[in-house]
């Protein structure tokens, strides 16, 4: 009760398992319409788990002319398949373990008191 009182607030980010968000759709809380932004991490794994109808249920759901990114420990074949649907002029990048760029700069946040979270990730 306490996500959807705050839902229906108004949020700014909704962070969730592809499970729990189509739950929040489907009750009519959560409408995605005018969501210019999705991001799926770990969408490898999530396929493997078998979420990917709740997570083209959920894209389904979002503006057309949205951004989308996926991030993803390995390529599988079913990640390209979906990629190629979902992303228009995607980009692949690899990233190869223990090299960083010079010109990256890094930032860990170690200890963050509640009340500053929201303001932090923003």
């Amino acid at each position: 009760m306490k996500q959807i009182r705050e839902i229906k607030l108004g949020v700014s980010f909704i962070i969730g398992t592809p499970g729990r968000l189509r739950d929040l759709i489907e009750k009519k809380v959560l409408d995605l319409s005018t969501c210019h932004s999705v991001v799926l991490d770990e969408a490898d794994r999530m396929l493997d788990m078998g979420f990917r109808d709740d997570m083209v249920f959920i894209i389904g759901k979002t503006f057309k002319e949205r951004q989308t990114l996926f991030f993803s420990a390995t390529l599988s074949s079913d990640i390209k398949k979906l990629t190629g649907q979902y992303l228009k002029d995607s980009i692949f990048i690899s990233v190869i373990s223990g090299q960083t760029l010079k010109n990256i700069d890094q930032y860990v946040i170690l200890f963050i008191i509640k009340e500053g979270k929201l303001e932090k990730l923003h």
